[in-house]
């Protein structure tokens, strides 16, 4: 199966029933009710970035889903402290994928 995240985080909520059936999970109504309620996740927490329940602070800040940014240049937060030369790989990775 492939999927986009982006199709995941469409509010007509599709995908996820076929997602949870393909994985062998409960694809119930309640299943995906708390799926999208996303300030109850467990990541959704605080945390060291990149530990256990570590996450993105902005997501944190506002836990929500939010529909996906339209397709253009990849771009990378400058506080996510990565360097120049991983923005240009990770660039052209999302090129290459087609984001």
């Amino acid at each position: 199966m492939r999927l986009r995240s982006e199709d995941l985080l469409r509010p007509s909520r599709a995908h996820l029933p076929r997602l949870l059936t393909w994985l062998k999970l409960p694809a119930s109504d309640d299943v995906i009710v708390r799926m999208m309620r996303t300030e109850g996740w467990q990541f959704a927490g605080d945390g060291q970035a990149g530990r256990l329940y570590g996450g993105d602070s902005k997501f944190i800040r506002a836990p929500a889903l939010r529909p996906p940014p339209k397709p253009g240049p990849v771009t990378f937060d400058r506080s996510w402290g990565l360097t120049d030369e991983m923005c240009r790989r990770m660039g052209a990775l999302a090129c290459y994928l087609r984001y």
